[in-house]
């Protein structure tokens, strides 16, 4: 007669063999494990001050982390910067945004990413928050994110404006050098296109630099533009940290119009590489005063100008606040991109899903408040 059980001695064996997942909240101490796994996460050696930077050096009091490790090594990570968001009630709360998750591939079937998610939440009731709150331009990670207890609220479409229109296309479906080169000759045709001034551009314009005090008037110009909406609550001390550099290594630039301490309009952007060597320069802010609107156009095509002669080719800029100021952007050149950004929360009270918090259109969420394009 046959015995279905296992035999001890195989059971010991297939004991010893199943992996040790084990799941712990990261302390600065973690930095080395944090800066591994985002460089095999973006495929780039960044460098170690540029990744303690973007995660503002594990400090807890600014950004929560959580880390999973089979047999002992690192294979997950999940994080959350502490914020204040104004709006979700009577007075700004704490909330949590929601950024660097990575598991690595060989690790995603001992279901790392739900435990890491659950571990976060739990961390988010700990730490005070009265939302979690995320953006991806992934439909099956937000699709993921909704069946661990995210609520999508709205989708906000991407914009863009190309720079080297050619060279974009043959480095997007990879066509190779000759293609790059031979695109050359239709980008310089289409150049003065990318050139031609707007009207306001006869506005003073000047760089500041984010570690400057002349930041203070564009953060009170930024935190009035948002006001009515659910948004978060910038100082000049988080809009430094938020722009003292990229994961890359490389620099923001903050241009403002006007002259005095109270400008007229301010954009923020930046450069990154996307997908095949694709150099895309990215708006992350983008704020005039009331009527100013066309000193802040002058801006964004002064930014594309320096863009271009940094060998950028492609703008992008998120859209969806119902802003005038965003509708000018769109048509000043800017087309709707195939992909959309997908807002979803998570807040341990449900009440929010009754009332206007939980409509995209009373936010307002630009790349700024982002982390990743």
């Amino acid at each position: 007669m046959s015995d279905a059980s296992t035999p001890p001695s195989d059971a010991r064996r297939s004991s010893a063999s199943r992996p040790a997942l084990t799941l712990r909240e990261l302390t600065p101490a973690d930095l080395d494990t944090v800066v591994d796994l985002l460089r095999t996460r973006d495929g780039r050696p960044h460098e170690r001050e540029d990744v303690a930077q973007v995660v503002q050096g594990l400090e807890p009091t600014r950004l929560r982390a959580w880390g999973a490790f089979v047999d002992g090594e690192p294979a997950g990570l999940t994080t959350f910067y502490l914020r204040r968001l104004r709006g979700w009630s009577a007075e700004p709360v704490t909330a949590g945004y929601w950024g660097h998750l990575y598991v690595l591939p060989e690790h995603r079937r001992l279901m790392v990413y739900p435990l890491l998610i659950r571990s976060m939440l739990q961390g988010g009731r700990d730490a005070g928050c009265d939302l979690i709150f995320t953006a991806t331009r992934q439909p099956e990670v937000a699709e993921g994110h909704q069946r661990l207890g995210f609520q999508l609220i709205g989708r906000l479409p991407v914009r863009f404006r190309p720079l080297r229109p050619f060279r974009l296309l043959a480095r997007q479906r990879r066509l190779g050098g000759a293609a790059e080169r031979l695109a050359g000759l239709g980008d310089a045709l289409y150049r003065p296109f990318v050139s031609r001034p707007l009207s306001g551009g006869g506005t003073p314009c000047r760089r500041i630099d984010p570690a400057s005090p002349e930041v203070e008037p564009v953060v009170e110009l930024m935190n009035a533009t948002r006001q009515g909406r659910v948004s978060q609550v910038w100082s000049a001390e988080s809009f430094r940290r938020r722009f003292a550099g990229t994961i890359d290594g490389a620099a923001y630039t903050v241009l403002a119009a006007g002259d005095g301490d109270a400008p007229r309009a301010a954009v923020v952007y930046c450069e990154v590489t996307r997908g095949e060597n694709v150099r895309a320069g990215v708006l992350l802010e983008v704020v005039s005063r009331p009527g100013d609107e066309p000193a802040a156009l002058a801006l964004t095509r002064e930014a594309e100008r320096r863009l271009l002669a940094a060998g950028c080719d492609v703008v992008l800029h998120l859209d969806g606040r119902g802003s005038a100021l965003d509708e000018r952007i769109a048509r000043a050149g800017y087309r709707v991109a195939p992909h959309e950004y997908h807002m979803l929360i998570w807040s341990p009270d449900e009440r929010w899903k009754e009332d206007r918090r939980s409509d995209l259109s009373n936010w307002w969420f630009a790349f700024s408040d982002h982390d990743a394009f």
